[in-house]
């Protein structure tokens, strides 16, 4: 008997037809269609990650709905949503949907955007173009129509080009119209790194409430994004709208992979669901299901190797501004989160771009963005348990870390390298460089310099694990490196800047800072923080006192034995 082939993993498949004609491996979501249908609301908002199922989502919801001469209903017939009843199928192809994504619109100023705004509209009407020969198109509307199908509109056209576009296939029709917009919050996300949000915002604005406020050709909406931008930003006016959310139980199952998926699509392919796969993809928890990042877990089923795949696929650049412009507080939480602590934060679920900078916005970012999860059961109040996921994330975040200090990593490697290897005059010459680079001049406090040195220790994660003002001895330490490994030394560092006095200064004596490294050598070794590591078969442990005056510094050493005494 011949071996039957197996269906491959469908990598960058995100149209619904497609996966299903090339005969790919398909995780059954479709009782999200059932869901939408039994779902009184009007217009439902859908946030998560991205290349977690959206795109895919809301095409099957196209392909379901779409009321077109092609029979698409073998694309679901042997699907789950076929086998609910009569109710469902008869849903099939009954609808006229308006389907637009703005994943591609990601300019650096808005003119840019709205030309590439006129171009996606241009090809959307281009597809709809017969209605052109309706008779139930009146002229005005068959000339609004062509000044968006040649590109010829003014923008106030093109804000209300969705309600035109609905309202002459209802009359087409003779039935109410589904709009779906996928990845509404991509232009804004552009538009906020690039400063022009406030035409972007007006124009969104004006789109969504043309689209769904007060349509009367409107049966119901489906819009897909990662952000839940904040209702005065982007959905004013809108009253029929319901987000749903990574803290929100309903349709959790939909977006993502859940476990026993997991191990079915694994079964499938005739390999194991083991720790190293979970400790890698696993670890969401959205609406009381244990979820995979998709787009990893798929790529990690094909290609059989453990490593990042989901973090290479966009631009991080709105969480890299976060992290470097965020305060101090902010980056104490953060590096205990990359010690893999749970922490408890509150968290604004509601983005606003203006406030960015505001730590409980930051937290929402992240949140949305599948950078955090929530951790254990959750109150949903006021305060949330939250970690990091997984493993892939945690290497992302090292990264980071490194751009938002302005580094190549292969420098940040070399400079730790550099201490590792006990060549303490190489690893201070880099970080001088590294202060008169990265750190103001007007930034003269201890804990600014004790905060930049823990987020560049982020480099040293895999040999060491990395604790902030940790209580040992009679005191708490300013940063300990613990190494996983005992062929390397344990290291404390104790950070000192000069006094008020001296904050108009441009330069202090060389002296002076020396005082100041001495001073915080003989703190870790009067409070006796190097205690911790006597007996536990350590090499001997390197104190550091680092001492600062704006961009000057200075370094002192001593080891001490770990050997109890």
């Amino acid at each position: 008997m011949a071996e039957i082939s197996k269906k491959g993993m469908p990598i960058g498949i995100s149209d619904y037809k497609d996966l299903i004609d090339e005969n790919a491996y398909f995780v059954d979501k479709t009782l999200f269609i059932k869901d939408i249908i039994d779902d009184t609301t009007k217009v439902s908002v859908f946030t998560r990650p991205r290349r977690f199922g959206k795109t895919l989502n809301l095409s099957m919801l196209y392909y379901y709905f779409n009321k077109t001469d092609d029979d698409n209903s073998y694309l679901f017939i042997d699907k789950k949503v076929f086998q609910q009843g009569e109710k469902y199928i008869s849903e099939q192809g009954k609808y006229p949907v308006i389907y637009i994504t703005f994943k591609d619109v990601k300019e650096n100023n808005y003119e840019k955007t709205f030309e590439q705004i006129k171009y996606l509209f241009m090809f959307l009407f281009d597809k709809y173009s017969f209605i052109l020969k309706s008779d139930k198109a009146s002229d005005i509307e068959k000339l609004q129509f062509n000044y968006i199908l040649y590109g010829k509109g003014s923008e106030t056209d093109y804000k209300n080009s969705l309600k035109l576009l609905s309202s002459m296939l209802e009359n087409h029709y003779q039935e109410k119209v589904m709009i779906f917009i996928d990845e509404y919050d991509t232009p804004l996300n552009a538009a906020h790194i690039n400063n022009y949000q406030k035409e972007a915002i007006d124009f969104m604005r004006g789109l969504l409430s043309g689209a769904y406020k007060d349509n009367n050709s409107l049966k119901k909406g489906v819009i897909t994004g990662i952000n839940r931008i904040a209702k005065e930003n982007i959905f004013s006016g809108l009253n029929n709208v319901k987000v749903y959310t990574v803290f929100d139980d309903l349709h959790a199952e939909y977006f993502g992979i859940t476990e026993n998926e997991m191990e079915e699509m694994l079964n499938y392919n005739d390999m194991e669901l083991i720790d190293e796969v979970k400790k890698w993809y696993d670890g969401y928890n959205i609406g009381g299901y244990d979820i995979y990042n998709p787009w990893s877990a798929i790529n990690y089923v094909k290609d059989k190797k453990l490593q990042p795949y989901w973090v290479n696929t966009a631009s991080n650049d709105l969480i890299v501004e976060c992290i470097r412009k965020s305060d101090n507080k902010f980056k104490e939480k953060f590096n205990k989160l990359l010690n893999n602590e749970t922490i408890k934060v509150k968290i604004e679920k509601e983005m606003t771009y203006e406030m960015l900078n505001i730590e409980d916005n930051i937290w929402g970012l992240f949140m949305n963005a599948g950078y955090i999860t929530l951790s254990g059961k959750n109150t949903g109040f006021i305060d949330y348990n939250i970690k990091i996921p997984n493993y892939e994330i945690q290497t992302e975040f090292e990264k980071i870390v490194t751009i938002s200090a302005n580094m190549s990593s292969s420098y940040l490697y070399d400079m730790f390298q550099a201490l590792i290897e006990n060549d303490i005059e190489l690893f201070v010459y880099r970080y001088k460089l590294l202060l008169i680079q990265v750190m103001s001049f007007h930034d003269n406090r201890e804990n600014a310099y004790h905060m930049f040195m823990l987020g560049l220790c982020a480099t040293l994660r895999n040999i060491y694990t990395v604790k902030s003002n940790l209580e040992m001895g009679l005191g708490r330490s300013d940063i300990t490196l613990i190494p996983k490994d005992k062929k390397y030394h344990p290291i404390i560092m104790e950070f000192k800047a000069t006094g008020k006095d001296d904050k108009d200064e441009t330069e202090v004596s060389e002296e002076k800072l020396e005082n100041l490294a001495d001073e915080a050598i003989k703190q870790i070794k009067d409070r006796k923080y190097y205690k911790i590591f006597e007996g536990e078969g350590f090499k001997d442990t390197l104190l550091m006192g680092i001492s600062h005056h704006k961009k000057q510094c200075v370094v002192k050493v001593e080891y001490v034995s770990s050997k109890n005494m």
